[in-house]
Formats: structure tokens, C-alpha cells, sequence
């Protein structure tokens, strides 16, 4: 029988705590503040048969050991589910302003270069999941959440496959898969990779799509080319080549894509309403990805129908979420 969390710590401790838990994420892991006597950890409470620590664990020493910084484990427990780890504060990117602060931004950007090329061979191919992913938007959002009429979701459908085939034969590499404000932490000097362990082998330049295209975050045009150039800079790649800008555009419209999905489905199905705030945002940057990709030649048919079809989303988008909770 798995051990309730104080039981769990007292077997490991030899001092006494008190806890505190911690606003939940997308996830089924709980997060809990220990109070110890000489200072403070966390507790990652992930029931194994629902998020098993194994992927964590694989990925945080992976990461580890090639000196990213990632949060210290002080006990495991991976048969229970159950992690000790250091205490990081409060403090995200999210959190920061790059006017009065640029510098953690700017680690942010070289992250991904850093562990681009650790090994990856052996972690998921992302290709794989490309379909599943476009039915996240298709279905959860457009079919459930706005009701589309069927025509705009078969036209939806058959975009996505089109920037599927061209996300599919983008040069890969290591891909933290979940790079964004709300996942680095900032404390004492540190930026601090948090929520590693969906890891894969994909698109060079996912992350990095999703830090500049974050929906948690709208920053300045001016600030995501500074990011854009320094993350360019450390990876070793030509920040004006208009191929490469192109590879960005697209991974990052996939990415965006699947983000508003995901809010989506955390409210159908799992009632998590905070994630519908982070939909507009997500939508937007959805829309800038379309209308530039609708001007570059080369590309199928289907990208000169993004515009108006982001544009019908938004309207209908901007219709139904105020309305949601409401009754309406």
C-alpha cells in the first residue's frame, strides 16, 4: 500500500516538519512545501499509476549530468512516487520583467542550444506524436469547446496536416518539450529547469518556439528578436537565415496548436478552468504564425487558408470564453 506523504516523510526524517501544499499544475502531481527546522524542501507527490517519476528521474539525470540546472534531489522514492527536492522559492521567469531584468530571459534563450545535442536517440520520436497532437486543437477545442461547424474543423484538420508533413522534416535534436516561463525558476543567481520529463527527440528549434511564443507571456516584438539571436548565438545557427526563420514560424505554430488544445481539454475534462485565460494569448500568437506563413512561397495550398480560419477561431473563441461558468 503506498504511504500517504507525512508517513512517507516521517520514515525518511529525522527532524520534525510541518506542511504546506502548493497550487496544483496540468498534472496529477501534487506539489507540498516541507518546513524543516534548518530551512525548507518540496515534495513531489505523483501517484505512480497516474505519473510515474521513472521519466523524471531518467530526464533530470540526464540533464544533470551535463551541468543543466535542475532541481537537487535530496530523497526518491520512485516505487511510491515520491520526491524530496530543494526548495526554489517562489519566484518564475513569469514573474520578471526583461525591461529591469534581462539577463534570466536570456539564459532562458540559450538553454535549449545548451542541451540540444545530449543524447536523444532513445527518447521518444516526436514525429510520432504530431497527429495525436493536432487532434488536441480539432477536437477539444474547435469540436467541444468553441462547436465549430464541421467545415471549419475538416479545413482545420486539413492544415494541420500540411504543417504536420513540414514540422516532421525539421533537423531534430534534444527537445525539454515544455520550455516556458511558468517552468524556470529563478533564485540566487539560478535559472532552474522544472518539468522535464516528456522529453523527446524533435524539432530543434521547439524550444525555443516555445519560449518566444509562450502563452503565458506576450513579449515585444523587440524582445523576442533579442532572445531569437541569442539563443541563434549560442546554438551556432545564422539568426537571419530566412530558412531557419521559416523552421521557427512552423514549430512554433504546432506547438501553439496543441497548447490551446491541452487548455481546452484541462477544462472539458478535468475542470481545470485557470488554463482558459491562457487561450487568447495562445490564439494570437496562432495568428501571426498563419498570416506570415501564408505569404511564404513553397508552401502547400493549405497555408493560404490559415488566416481566415484563425481569424474565425478568435471571433468564436472571443463569443464563448466569457461566458463560460456563466450558465451560458
Amino acid at each position: 500500500m503506498r504511504p500517504e506523504p507525512r508517513q512517507w516523510l516521517a520514515e525518511i526524517l529525522d527532524t520534525p516538519f510541518e506542511l504546506q501544499p502548493l497550487p496544483g499544475d496540468a498534472s496529477f502531481r501534487r506539489y507540498i512545501r516541507v518546513h524543516l527546522p534548518g530551512g525548507s524542501r518540496i515534495l513531489m507527490d505523483a501517484p505512480p499509476d497516474k505519473e510515474p517519476v521513472g521519466p523524471f528521474l531518467a530526464i533530470h539525470d540526464r540533464l544533470a549530468s551535463f551541468s543543466i540546472d535542475v532541481p537537487a534531489i535530496a530523497a526518491r522514492d520512485a516505487t511510491h512516487g515520491y520526491l524530496l527536492m530543494e526548495d526554489l522559492g517562489g519566484s518564475h521567469l513569469e514573474d520578471l520583467d526583461f525591461a529591469r531584468e534581462p539577463q534570466p530571459f536570456l539564459a532562458a534563450a540559450a538553454m535549449p542550444a545548451a542541451w540540444l545535442p545530449l543524447p536523444h536517440d532513445d527518447l521518444t520520436d516526436f514525429a510520432t506524436l504530431l497527429e495525436y497532437e493536432g487532434t488536441l486543437f480539432s477536437d477539444w477545442l474547435l469540436t467541444r469547446l468553441l462547436e465549430l461547424p464541421a467545415s471549419e474543423v475538416a479545413q482545420a484538420e486539413t492544415l494541420i496536416q500540411a504543417l504536420n508533413a513540414q514540422v516532421a522534416t525539421t533537423p531534430t535534436g534534444f527537445v525539454h518539450r515544455d520550455h516556458h516561463s511558468r517552468n524556470l525558476m529563478v533564485t540566487g543567481g539560478r535559472l532552474v529547469s522544472l518539468d522535464f520529463q516528456d522529453a523527446v527527440a524533435g524539432p530543434r528549434l521547439y524550444d525555443i518556439a516555445s519560449l518566444l511564443y509562450d502563452s503565458y507571456a506576450a513579449y515585444p516584438d523587440a524582445v523576442r528578436e533579442k532572445l531569437w539571436r541569442h539563443f541563434c548565438q549560442a546554438a551556432g545557427l545564422n539568426a537571419d537565415d530566412p530558412c531557419l526563420r521559416l523552421e521557427l514560424r512552423l514549430v512554433a505554430a504546432q506547438r501553439n496548436l496543441k497548447a490551446s488544445g491541452i487548455f481546452a481539454r484541462l477544462w472539458l475534462r478535468d475542470g481545470k478552468p485557470r488554463y482558459l485565460a491562457s487561450i487568447p494569448n495562445t490564439l494570437n500568437h496562432l495568428q501571426t504564425h498563419l498570416d506570415w506563413l501564408a505569404t511564404q512561397p513553397g508552401l502547400p495550398p493549405p497555408f493560404t487558408q490559415g488566416p481566415a480560419l484563425i481569424a474565425a477561431v478568435i471571433a468564436r473563441s472571443e463569443a464563448v470564453l466569457p461566458h463560460i461558468g456563466q450558465g451560458a
